[in-house]
């Protein structure tokens, strides 16, 4: 089992596919405006400007789901603000998605993984009306 959080994987869909055969895929939706208020304020692509960032940003999410619909690539999706409202539910919903088994503490790690202060980007967002 392998997992990883990479937004430029979105590119390679594909090739995991076929490096990974019966590969399965979680995908976390976020609103694209807290998507580019999250990558600015962790200075990530500067020299793109908040459009470049906004249209780099589309494009990868496209192209994943492009290719994973193509591929018919079992996809389980997740809501960002699901997941840090309900770390829990996200996690059993996970756990049977791939059938998998964990421990008990495994699955206690797993929800105390999430960071409820994630939510400052949502509050920031919504602070300024406009998502900038």
């Amino acid at each position: 089992m392998v997992g990883c959080k990479y937004p430029r994987l979105c590119n390679f869909i594909q090739e995991i596919a076929e490096a990974w055969p019966g590969m399965k895929a979680i995908t976390v939706d976020r609103p694209l405006e807290e998507i580019v208020r999250s990558t600015e304020k962790a200075r990530f692509f500067e020299n793109l400007g908040r459009e470049g960032i906004e249209s780099l940003t589309r494009k990868w999410l496209a192209h994943r789901d492009i290719d994973i619909e193509i591929l018919k690539i079992p996809t389980l999706r997740l809501g960002y603000h699901d997941v840090l409202a309900d770390p829990a539910g996200a996690v059993d919903g996970i756990i049977a998605f791939l059938g998998i088994s964990p421990t008990t503490e495994q699955r206690a790690a797993a929800i105390a993984f999430v960071d409820p202060a994630l939510h400052r980007i949502r509050a920031a967002v919504a602070d300024t009306g406009d998502g900038a």
